[in-house]
């Protein structure tokens, strides 16, 4: 249960991996750094988009339908296309399930149609826990963030 209150005390669920390492920013500070924040509910499983290649290192971008529940930061219509490197598990990477769950999203602008996001800006926001307990305080938790989001939205 410790371990599942740290994950959401960091306010992002990543890949766990060894390749790939989060900083712990709060939320405010995500915020602040963000382009644009919402609630979204992935519509499908992400298509190839692109390969980046930077340096001698390259990765493949897929491109996910997100339809928004609700906004906090930047403009987004109904629904939009998001950017992300798929997760390997050796990697930073975020992958999306059709209507699986509520997302918050922290992302950044990429060319002038999309926004781009990783596994450490991309938080679950609907789980279900394995005891009644780890739920309460898991949904403690969520509320706790959404109310941060709503304070710094206005």
């Amino acid at each position: 249960m410790k371990l599942l209150i740290t994950f959401i005390l960091s306010g992002f669920i990543a890949a766990s991996s060894f390749a790939c390492s989060c900083s712990e920013e709060s939320i405010a500070e995500s915020y602040k750094h963000a382009s644009s924040v919402a609630l979204v509910v992935p519509t499908d499983s992400g298509k190839y988009y692109t390969t980046v290649r930077e340096d001698n290192y390259s990765f493949d971008l897929y491109k996910t339908g997100m339809r928004v529940v609700k906004y906090y930061k930047g403009k987004y219509s109904k629904f939009f296309y998001l950017l992300a490197e798929p997760d390997t598990g050796a990697n930073c990477g975020v992958s999306f399930k059709p209507y699986n769950g509520v997302y918050l999203v922290f992302s950044y602008p990429y060319n002038s149609k999309y926004y781009t996001t990783s596994g450490c800006s991309v938080s679950l926001m609907s789980y279900t826990a394995e005891t009644e307990e780890a739920q309460t305080e898991y949904r403690q938790e969520v509320d706790r963030i959404l109310k941060e989001l709503d304070r710094l939205s206005n």
